[in-house]
């Protein structure tokens, strides 16, 4: 199972109706017996060995590599689910929309693999 999937709930004892879903980030023990981290979970993506993409899933800034600097009195741009930093201008444009089109943190993250993104959870 890949961590998008994991992080979607697909194969899981939950998505299938078995058990009951626990709340995520809350420190509930999790499959290693271990409690989980609370607060936002956070992933890397990669394109073949390079990290391209770094995020939280929480609101927030979503940081250019390939876009200057706000002008003074602008804003950043922000995102109802992400906090980001973009590490390759190639792959900027493609994450943004697929950042944009997404409903969810685990709707993108599958929609990432989906586009051939390898996506490891930090932590």
């Amino acid at each position: 199972m890949t961590e998008a999937s994991e992080a979607s709930g697909q194969g899981s004892p939950e998505a299938s109706g078995q058990g009951s879903p626990e709340p995520s980030g809350q420190g509930s023990p999790g499959a290693s017996g271990r409690p989980e981290p609370s607060g936002p979970r956070s992933y890397r993506l990669f394109r073949g060995d390079r990290l391209v993409l770094e995020l939280r899933g929480e609101p927030g800034i979503l940081v250019s590599t390939s876009a200057p600097p706000p002008l003074p009195g602008a804003g950043p741009v922000t995102h109802p689910f992400a906090t980001a930093t973009f590490h390759t201008a190639e792959t900027e444009g493609e994450l943004g929309a697929l950042l944009r089109g997404a409903s969810d943190l685990d709707a993108f993250l599958v929609a990432a693999e989906q586009a051939g993104y390898r996506v490891e959870r930090v932590g």
